[in-house]
């Protein structure tokens, strides 16, 4: 099967597909022992003894604080879920980001997709039969007790956990949900607080409140984005007093009251901004001439991560792709993959992902030659490169997701 909700997706993919990142061969990757529930048709593509190139070049050793530390967690510490089709049709994994430990967690004749882990590492939701009728479900760590949540709803979008664990927000048809995980009871947000969100929130450190991305009219009829918090029920619908321009990408700060969003604010330009809940707005970066895109906070709030496109000096048709790490205060602001000339029908970076360590970053890619939508799922150290693949083939659009640290 191949899924047929790919929804705010493909608006990311034809952001990015533009670009196409190489590098040389990485590492040899290590063997994943296979651990799945059932028997597959044939072996799933992770990781073998045969070198896997790379499909970015790392620059190693970055200056970043963290890196001054000695590292606590290792990769074999660390677990990733994704969905992929190994089987005839899409079910959930889990591997240890070492490429140990592959389990399978769901066993159905469904397409599954989109798998979260839980606040506690101890159960992950999913989208169950995506194909069809899109369900959320939730599933115990180890494969067992899969419950039908919300059954009334039909899920087009990936799902989001309040750091509680008591809440699941998702979008149906066009209205955005709040899912009490406990009774299954089902909150339409954009009924309690009238609005049109063109992303998923991003959830406060205490969990009871929400930023979203508004697409609204502005004056003159177009599309304007604009910033709100809500509180998960549905109350206290409150704008940001951002100025009004062109914002993207919203991320609440891990532990503070502090909004990074990327955008276009009137009289200050493109770039990286950070909007506290009373007002005042910093800007962090100014924009490149192609664009600053994905920013998100590490998961300890001590940097940022964004991915920046620049034009290729060698062929001005290409656009290249890097993702940067910078602390806060901007001292240090390191490209940690970085682009190389491409090759024909090689991999391209896609998506990243901190890991709850705050050291480590996964990353996905897409070949076309692979077909739509595959990719390949990699893991490497901001401060050493050297990207280690993962697992092979995974539904590139449904993104990974770290299991947090206990």
């Amino acid at each position: 099967m191949r899924p047929s909700r790919l929804g705010p997706a493909l608006v990311l993919m034809s952001f990015l597909a533009a670009a196409c990142v190489q590098a040389p061969p990485a590492p040899t990757p290590h063997t994943a022992t296979q651990a799945t529930r059932k028997p597959t048709s044939s072996p799933p593509p992770t990781n073998t003894s045969t070198p896997e190139a790379s499909p970015v070049a790392t620059i190693p050793s970055v200056a970043l604080p963290i890196c001054s530390r000695r590292g606590t967690v290792g990769l074999d510490d660390m677990m990733l879920a994704f969905a992929a089709d190994w089987d005839g049709d899409w079910e959930i994994y889990s591997v240890r980001t070492y490429g140990s430990e592959l389990v399978q967690i769901t066993d159905d004749d469904a397409g599954d997709s989109s798998p979260r882990w839980s606040p506690d590492g101890g159960q992950l939701a999913y989208v169950g039969d995506f194909t069809r009728m899109a369900r959320l479900m939730i599933v115990d760590a180890d494969g067992s007790n899969a419950t039908m949540v919300a059954p009334d709803l039909d899920v087009n979008s990936d799902v989001v956990w309040s750091p509680t664990g008591r809440q699941i927000v998702l979008r149906s048809g066009n209205d955005l949900f709040a899912v009490d995980v406990q009774t299954g009871a089902a909150l339409n947000l954009q009924r309690r607080a009238p609005f049109l969100t063109a992303e998923l929130p991003s959830f406060s450190p205490e969990g009871e409140r929400m930023v979203l991305l508004v697409a609204m009219p502005d004056s003159a009829g177009g599309p304007e984005s604009r910033l709100f918090t809500v509180r998960v029920d549905g109350t206290q619908l409150t704008e940001l007093s951002v100025p009004r321009g062109e914002v993207s990408w919203p991320s609440w700060h891990p532990t503070r009251d502090e909004i990074l969003f990327e955008g276009e604010v009137p009289g200050e330009g493109a770039g990286l901004y950070v909007a506290s809940l009373e007002g005042p707005v910093a800007k962090l970066k100014p924009s490149s001439r192609y664009g600053l895109m994905m920013p998100t906070w590490s998961p300890d709030g001590t940097m940022i991560a964004y991915v920046q496109r620049e034009q290729d000096p060698a062929d001005a048709s290409r656009l290249q792709m890097s993702l940067h790490v910078a602390t806060l205060d901007e001292i240090v602001d390191a490209a940690v993959l970085g682009d190389q000339a491409a090759a024909e029908g090689g991999a391209s970076f896609f998506r990243y992902y901190w890991a709850p360590d705050s050291r480590h970053i996964a990353f996905t890619t897409t070949n076309e030659a692979e077909g739509f939508p595959v990719g390949d799922i990699y893991v490497f150290d901001i401060c050493e490169g050297k990207p280690q693949l993962v697992v092979k083939a995974i539904e590139m659009f449904s993104a990974p997701s770290w299991r947090p640290m206990p």
